[in-house]
């Protein structure tokens, strides 16, 4: 399955600093987002949105913020030029087809919830309203996973026969998580799995087949807390994807194997400030480490707000999106 990106030039013209809205289901925690938007001298929240009054009351008041509310069309007459959703619940497809109708340039989280026919449709409306929806895909952000890219690229392993993938932290979902999927609750799927998704296809290329085994295994929760699946990619490499809710000490890496060496990046999502640490392995040369600490949130928001203000298009198209959707389907369709 193959998404054609889509080239738009964007019609809504945007000044010299920008004022955003904050739109937020109550579950989400945007913590993350005021500390890094404080630190951008272009940029300033004039209004919050939350489903939950009480949470766009708290969040205002905590950061300054004016304008708060839990009506989204009163939300909608305050001033602001850019939208960060901050929804990945089933709530999101709703909710970005709202803003997108009404002209709003959106900053969001990865949708989850949505399926592949409303990702298409949300596609195609950006493209018709030509709008800039950009998506949080923060390890596209990181130096080292774009240093590990241009690596792959180059062909500085050889040909890549091998890929795997793997996320692991100590969570507890319950009935209300955000990350439910009506098609099947496999929660840590469209949760952790759909980061390393795009991740795995980002560097690795087009998966076009995989075979998938969920359970729960440990807290027997009401959701599946672990999954693993054996993936194809297009270019004639196989690989694999593991993600689960079940170690209590966290884990992510993903390593690339080639035929005349290896890549592999580790800790690209930690949330402690622990550095994401690059490792080069060529034959016959000695082992190369590199560490950088990387304020995703940050280096995403700044990327933002660079493109918002020249008036140019994401690099990460909502394309991107769709096809990593329609990727978790078909994983969950296997199982």
């Amino acid at each position: 399955m193959i998404v054609k990106p889509v080239n738009i030039n964007l019609r809504v013209k945007l000044p010299k600093k920008i004022k955003w809205g904050v739109a937020f289901n109550k579950n989400f925690d945007v913590q993350s987002f005021f500390s890094a938007i404080q630190l951008l001298t272009k940029s300033k929240v004039t209004s919050v949105y939350s489903n939950g009054f009480n949470e766009a009351k708290e969040i205002a008041e905590k950061y300054g913020v004016i304008n708060y509310f839990n009506d989204i069309n009163e939300f909608l007459k305050s001033d602001f030029d850019i939208v960060y959703l901050a929804d990945n619940s089933n709530d999101f497809f709703e909710n970005a087809i709202f803003f997108i109708n009404n002209h709003k340039n959106l900053l969001c989280e990865k949708p989850s919830a949505i399926t592949y026919n409303q990702s298409l449709e949300i596609e195609k409306m950006i493209s018709e309203k030509e709008l800039n929806v950009i998506v949080n895909y923060s390890h596209r952000f990181n130096p080292l996973v774009i240093k590990a890219k241009e690596l792959i690229e180059k062909q500085v392993i050889g040909k890549i026969h091998s890929i795997s993938a793997t996320y692991h932290i100590d969570f507890l979902p319950d009935e209300s998580s955000i990350y439910k999927s009506k098609l099947s609750g496999i929660s840590v799927l469209r949760d952790l799995g759909h980061q390393m998704i795009d991740l795995l296809q980002y560097l690795g290329g087009e998966i076009i087949e995989v075979k998938s085994f969920a359970d729960n295994l440990i807290y027997k929760n009401p959701q599946n807390d672990f999954l693993t699946a054996s993936l194809k990619f297009k270019s004639n490499c196989y690989g694999n994807l593991s993600v689960s809710y079940l170690s209590k000490k966290s884990v992510n890496r993903i390593e690339m194997l080639g035929h005349n060496g290896a890549i592999i990046i580790e800790n690209i999502f930690d949330k402690k400030k622990a550095p994401t640490l690059l490792t080069i392995d060529l034959l016959g040369e000695g082992r190369k480490k590199f560490r950088k600490k990387v304020n995703k949130t940050l280096t995403m928001l700044r990327n933002s707000q660079k493109l918002f203000l020249n008036n140019k298009k994401t690099t990460i198209p909502f394309s991107e999106v769709t096809k990593n959707i329609y990727l978790i389907e078909q994983i969950e369709k296997s199982i």
